[in-house]
């Protein structure tokens, strides 16, 4: 509506919707739950999923897509009595698919579907810094307080470090992150990730910290 011409011209616009319509007794549906893992193997972690893409393909035509309502849940309709291949997308999942057969009149459940969220870990080693330039006399600091933090600023993980210096988060997702490395005798430190991941693949974030003493 108005001008079409100009940007600021154009007073509003009129959409025409498409219907997609099919016989119910000659073509068959699918549906199903499409869940998150979150980086945990506890599957009473996993919750719905929204907006996530939801494919039907056939040979390597692709038929029908749909996507997630706020409940995780999809439905595609219309789909001619035969077999396909169902397959799932999202950039911070790994992708799913499977097998599925239609029947015509019918409606074929898959249930729960939970997709593996791209996930690292993050690693370090924590040290004290006693002063020497080739730091000979540095040693591996125990019980070194290590937070880490979302961007969000929200503390979601935090443990100490080990015998050996050492700390470990596994299973995180994907994301930008501090990590806070605190300890009574030693001067706070934090350090600033940002992991990108593409493709299905899972990493280590590795890290050495050394910390300055107090005065």
């Amino acid at each position: 509506q108005g001008n079409a011409n100009s940007a600021n011209g154009i007073t509003g616009f009129i959409f025409s919707p498409v219907i997609r319509v099919a016989n119910n007794t000659t073509h068959g549906r699918v549906s199903g739950n499409v869940l998150s893992n979150n980086c945990s193997e506890n599957i009473f972690d996993a919750t719905p999923l929204d907006l996530i893409s939801v494919e039907a393909i056939q040979g390597d035509v692709s038929v029908a897509t749909a996507g997630t309502g706020g409940d995780g849940k999809f439905i595609l309709i219309g789909l001619e009595e035969g077999n396909y291949d169902l397959k799932i997308e999202d950039a911070q999942h790994d992708i799913y698919t499977t097998n599925i057969d239609i029947f015509a009149g019918n409606e074929t459940t898959t249930g729960e579907i939970i997709l593996s969220k791209k996930c690292v870990s993050v690693l370090g080693t924590v040290t004290s810094d006693n002063g020497t330039l080739d730091n000979s006399d540095d040693f591996l600091l125990e019980s070194v307080n290590v937070d880490l933090v979302d961007a969000q600023g929200n503390v979601i993980d935090s443990m100490l470090t080990d015998l050996n210096g050492e700390f470990s988060f596994s299973s995180t997702p994907i994301g930008s992150y501090e990590v806070i490395l605190s300890d009574i005798d030693h001067e706070e430190q934090s350090i600033l990730i940002d992991q990108t991941m593409e493709g299905p693949q899972e990493y280590d974030i590795l890290m050495n910290a050394i910390l300055t003493p107090t005065e």
